[in-house]
């Protein structure tokens, strides 16, 4: 088995030789070492990625989310085989100001996420559930990388309602 990677599960270096692959390629190995079956991992672009896949190149993907693009050309499980936790970072100075038990609680904040990734299967950088609550609170700031998102946090933000913004890294 042949599997290609459109993120990052640990460090790149480490995915094929095996030397520090992080936990979700550790596992797969593991599980298909025990089938008796071999599998490498590769790292590629998203796009890139899919299309390999697509192609019918690779066998599939060890780490991806769903979506109905995906669901043509993959198959996905029913129960989830990962569960992540996710971290708001908040200036400072705010501290307090915002609490966080449900996605109700992100209304009137500028929330940053990165772009999904364009191309035939859209892949979106946050599960899909906070994805849609964002754009329909019209409070995403979509960007291009974790540094820019970051930096807004240096910056006393404007309101941005009416419409999606986009920030970019020059």
């Amino acid at each position: 088995m042949r599997f290609v990677n459109d993120d990052f599960l640990g460090p790149t270096e480490g995915i094929t030789d095996g030397s520090s692959p992080g936990l979700a390629v550790e596992v797969v190995r593991q599980v298909f070492t025990g089938l008796g079956q071999d599998v490498s991992f590769e790292f590629f672009p998203a796009k890139r990625a899919w299309m390999m896949v697509i192609r019918g190149e690779r066998d599939g993907m060890l780490a991806t989310l769903r979506t109905g693009e995906g669901e043509r050309f993959c198959s996905f499980p029913d129960e989830p085989l990962v569960r992540d936790r996710w971290v708001l970072f908040v200036r400072r100075a705010d501290i307090g100001k915002l609490k966080f038990s449900s996605m109700d609680d992100l209304i009137g904040h500028d929330v940053a996420v990165r772009e999904p990734v364009s191309g035939p299967l859209a892949q979106p950088t946050v599960s899909p559930e906070l994805w849609n609550f964002l754009r329909k609170h019209n409070n995403m700031v979509a960007t291009d990388g974790t540094a820019v998102s970051l930096r807004m946090l240096g910056s006393r933000p404007r309101r941005l309602r009416g419409r999606e913004s986009h920030l970019r890294d020059e």
